[in-house]
């Protein structure tokens, strides 16, 4: 039997949810908000240009749960979320070369290996 982890984290004056649809709009807001930006550096993008962007996709699965599919799972809820609330331009994965997993899951949403190299990490794309 499976059980499902508690959806909250309750400390003494938060609770962290995951993140809802009912939440985009408010988070959206904050990415936004210019005064986010002031330590990281960069700039806020327009919600225009926000979907004209690619979105960088990153995932952990824990060790004993690899191996499940629950990457494939995740990556292919998450991506289809993005799609509908961001409606990114694309997709991108930067991932380490025969990492034979991580290669399966990018495959899985779509994505296709280029010739591109960060940090000597391939870059994997799809069109979102």
């Amino acid at each position: 039997m499976r059980v499902e982890p508690d959806p909250a984290i309750v400390t003494k004056r938060l609770v962290l949810s995951r993140i809802a649809r009912d939440d985009v709009d408010e988070l959206v807001a904050m990415l936004l908000n210019p005064a986010l930006y002031h330590y990281i550096g960069g700039a806020p993008a327009s919600a225009a240009e926000a979907g004209d962007r690619a979105c960088e996709l990153a995932y952990l699965v824990d060790p004993p749960a690899q191996g499940d599919g629950f990457g494939t799972e995740m990556m292919s809820g998450f991506c289809a979320e993005l799609h509908e609330t961001m409606k990114p331009a694309e997709f991108i994965a930067h991932i380490y070369p025969g990492h034979a997993a991580s290669e399966g899951v990018a495959k899985a949403l779509g994505l296709v290996p280029t010739s591109d190299r960060v940090a000597g990490e391939q870059v994997w794309r799809a069109p979102a």
